[in-house]
């Protein structure tokens, strides 16, 4: 697996960005579950760090813990959102976005990216296989209004390429039109489209500012 923050992991395959404070977050998170058909009991903690890796600490990744959510301040009007399942399993992309823009309401962004092992498990069947994905949602009112995702489709190393919506200002959409399915949307891509157009600093820990008050959900 790659990590957008390889020392962080395993909160840090997926990543999701919210436009609103931790705070209405955890608001429109309450809604959703109050709504929900199957009940979960929830521990809401607040707590300050003085860096990101000691925020995310506070994760337990234990396999007693369940479902967790860390909510992180950033130099900007966007909170970081770390998720956690069963104590290892990262975040989900194809919900967790979604649900927490249509609760708060607030945009929210979602990514994930997954390094492509397919070759090498080929060679080597030791090597866990991995089919790769890079992959970007922008997400307004719970309803998806720009994807962009390049990902081995599994059918013997064959790369698809996917859009929906219409493109972002910012968005390098001479990229899209490289012979190599796999360099049209890449790391780099999804760091610049952040920076440029949302003045997320994906990579830059000094971004994120948890000294202002964070909050972890989890369920106990």
């Amino acid at each position: 697996m790659t990590y957008f923050l390889p020392h962080l992991e395993p909160v840090t395959e997926e990543f999701t960005f919210v436009r609103a404070k931790p705070a209405d977050i955890v608001e429109g998170f309450m809604r959703f579950e109050r709504q929900a058909r199957v009940k979960s009991r929830w521990k809401v903690t607040k707590f300050e760090a003085a860096n990101l890796a000691s925020a995310i600490s506070r994760i337990d990744r234990s396999k007693r813990s369940q479902t967790e959510y860390l909510l992180v301040p950033t130099n900007s009007e966007w909170t970081a959102l770390f998720e956690l399942h069963g104590g290892w399993k990262g975040g989900d992309i194809n919900s967790t976005p979604e649900r927490i823009s249509f609760f708060t309401p607030a945009d929210a962004i979602g990514l994930g990216m997954a390094r492509d092992t397919e070759r090498a498990h080929r060679s080597d069947p030791k090597v866990k296989l991995q089919y790769g994905s890079i992959r970007f949602d922008f997400v307004r009112n719970g309803e998806v209004i720009r994807h962009v995702q390049a990902m081995n489709s599994g059918s013997g190393g064959r790369w698809e390429f996917h859009t929906f919506g219409e493109p972002l200002p910012k968005e390098n959409l001479s990229n899209y039109s490289k012979r190599k399915i796999a360099d049209r949307f890449t790391f780099d891509n999804i760091v610049e489209l952040l920076s440029s157009q949302f003045g997320i600093q994906l990579l830059d820990e000094s971004f994120y500012k948890p000294q202002l008050g964070c909050i972890l959900v989890n369920q106990v």
